[in-house]
């Protein structure tokens, strides 16, 4: 039976029912109206397909009715009668939307013809709007597979050269919203204990609490573990923005990630609006997850088998060695490593009993390590009657886009070392003690003999007690510095700040930096400013510092060469700068001028004196004070140190 329903309205009811008894024989619903008024009424009410009007009725003339057909319902074939009516009406009607018109008195044929061709025509409209939507749905079908088949294929080309969960979760993400338009997406990954978040919108702490109990929920199914959201550990990849205001969750579904018999992992898709996913939605995640639970199945696999290979390299090397890989909370640790943290040799060794044992922080070290990378850290381990010291090398595993994704720490046991340099000090300490007192028994007898207390001197003999006193005078700057170093290394080198005018102190001072220079007629140049400058610092340490500076720049420059000592404001800080004519420092050897014992040997002269204790000590003197030292040098032309110190109290 035809489905179409056909309203038919004009004022004269013979001519109504004859074309209704025409119809008849054709199956169509027939339904009809005296006037224009009723015949709006019965549009309101039923969709028709056709509308029949004569252009002249009362109430309601067939024009009025026909923009009124056509708002209720624009796809209605309308046809026009008219026995009265101009062309002009005719052409009006047209021109508002109707389809046809039949003028009075008409022939059975011609009305039958008419609205047949009408209703056809409405048909293949219809049809054709029909076909055009499923293509365009066929086309969205089509594009989410290319989409589909398209992430299978990153994915596989993925696992070909990185071994990384993460890589895996990150293009799991960066695919949903080419294929589903949600709100935010989640990856609850079971055993690391954390939920990765990927909001496209506003996201609250009241909706990420119920995003992982809505997980939790669903792994609870297939899974006997207890885990509570407290427990789940939230990382974004976007900024979150916690409004607690924000619309509750209208649409969601949560699909499980298998490896084996085993739940994974839980990928979570959700929106704020009603019914928002389709089945199509839904079977592209199941897919998806249905791949990614086969590549985790092989990952690892691949990485088990790696970490076998790994774990006998490790075992068989002497230092201690942890390896911590944060894709998956694991631990690598060798015997040597058990050793040093667990006397009791097990291999049940967690991440947070090394942790404890340690006193490291695995986070910690990891932003650490991603800004400055190796660290060199020194562990002290509490073994009772003695203590053990490891120095332990930190550094960063990068995966191949340079992220950190774990650690790797090697530790030596450096005890013996330690205790060895403590000897050492204490040795140097205790020598250095014992010499002072003799050298300045020997350097006052030599004073007395230069004041000729003791009778005449001889031409020659002065010149032997200058020699004698040069030597002795060198003799206890080196104790001095020793005992420095000493008191460095056992935490005991103190400096006693105190606000003084700087320009004084080197005023003060330079007398005495120019007895130094003079054995090579080297001339002092002072460049200070006029007015005071007052700083917090202490005056000893300061002094030290630049006697030591103007001594290493007579060493290494010719006679008759000048030293310039600077002094400039620069607003919280002051600098100071020390400039010779010498014979320069090479690139290569500024790295290592403040390295303890370390002396460059001049091509000028065989042997400089000095223990090579000077500039460490300087490096000291000037880091207690919270300031820093810099070189600038060329060969054959000399060097320039410069020297940055705060004003006030830091």
């Amino acid at each position: 039976m035809k489905e179409e329903k056909i309203l038919i309205v004009d004022d004269e009811q013979p001519l109504r029912e004859m074309i209704i008894d025409i119809l008849k024989e054709s199956d169509y619903y027939i339904d009809d109206a005296s006037d224009g008024l009723e015949a709006l009424e019965k549009l309101k009410r039923t969709k028709y397909d056709l509308l029949l009007t004569d252009l002249s009725m009362p109430k309601l003339d067939g024009l009025g009715l026909l923009r009124k057909a056509k708002s209720l319902n624009p796809d209605i074939a309308t046809i026009i009668l008219t026995g009265h009516g101009t062309m002009e009406t005719v052409i009006k009607a047209l021109q508002l939307g109707a389809n046809d018109f039949i003028t009075k008195p008409f022939e059975v044929k011609t009305l039958t013809n008419i609205i047949e061709k009408n209703l056809i025509s409405k048909r293949f409209k219809k049809e054709n709007l029909r076909l055009q939507t499923q293509i365009a749905k066929d086309k969205e079908q089509l594009r989410k597979k290319v989409i589909e088949l398209s992430f299978l294929r990153k994915l596989g080309i993925n696992l070909s050269y990185t071994f990384s969960f993460t890589e895996l979760f990150n293009m799991i993400f960066k695919s949903l919203p080419e294929h589903i338009d949600y709100d935010f997406s989640a990856i609850l990954n079971i055993q690391k204990r954390e939920v990765k978040i990927h909001p496209r919108i506003i996201i609250s702490d009241k909706l990420v609490l119920w995003l992982k109990n809505s997980m939790l929920t669903e792994i609870s199914k297939f899974s006997e573990d207890n885990i509570t959201a407290d427990a789940i550990e939230e990382n974004f990849t976007s900024e979150k923005i916690p409004i607690e205001d924000a619309p509750d969750i209208k649409s969601y579904f949560n699909t499980i990630l298998w490896i084996k018999d085993k739940p994974f992992g839980v990928i979570n898709i959700s929106s704020f609006k009603e019914d928002a996913f389709s089945e199509s939605d839904k079977e592209f995640i199941k897919n998806l997850a249905k791949q990614s639970s086969d590549t985790f199945l092989r990952l690892k696999a691949v990485i088990s088998s790696q970490r076998e290979k790994l774990q006998f390299i490790i075992d068989s090397l002497p230092d201690g060695i942890i390896m911590y890989d944060t894709n998956d909370d694991s631990i690598l640790i060798n015997p040597k490593s058990i050793m040093m943290i667990d006397r009791r040799k097990t291999r049940e060794v967690t991440k947070k009993d090394i942790e404890n044992r340690l006193n490291l922080d695995f986070s910690e070290l990891i932003e650490e390590t991603s800004k400055n990378s190796p660290l060199l850290k020194e562990v002290t381990l509490n073994m009772g009657k003695d203590d053990i010291i490891l120095e332990a090398n930190i550094a960063s595993l990068v995966n191949p886009d340079g992220l950190s994704q774990g650690l790797v720490m090697v530790f030596r046991d450096v005890t013996a070392e330690r205790k060895l340099d403590q000897l050492k000090q204490e040795f140097i300490s205790n020598v250095s003690h014992e010499l002072r007192t003799p050298a300045a028994t020997i350097k006052e007898f030599i004073s007395i003999l230069n004041d000729e207390i003791g009778g005449t001197l001889t031409s020659d003999q002065r010149e032997y007690t200058e020699i004698m006193s040069s030597n002795i005078d060198r003799l206890l700057r080196l104790i001095e510095n020793l005992l420095s170093i000493s008191r460095a290394d056992s935490g005991n080198l103190k400096i006693k700040n105190d606000r003084f005018d700087l320009n004084a102190l080197i005023r003060k001072i330079s007398p005495s930096l120019l007895i130094l220079l003079n054995k090579k007629k080297i001339k002092l140049n002072l460049k200070l400013p006029e007015n005071p400058l007052e700083i917090y610092a202490d005056p000893d340490s300061i002094t030290q510092i630049l006697t030591n500076l103007i001594d290493n720049a007579k060493k290494y420059s010719e006679k008759n060469t000048e030293v310039t000592i600077g002094v400039e404001d620069k607003n919280n800080d002051v600098l100071i700068w020390i400039s010779d004519q010498g014979y320069g420092i090479s690139p290569e050897k500024q790295k290592d001028i403040f390295k303890r014992f370390y002396r460059i040997e001049s091509k000028k002269e065989a042997r400089q004196e000095g223990a090579g204790l000077g500039l460490p000590i300087i490096k000291e003197l000037i880091e207690l004070h919270k300031g820093k030292i810099e070189i600038d040098s060329d060969i054959g032309k000399g060097t320039t140190f410069f020297i940055t110190l705060p004003k006030d109290e830091t």
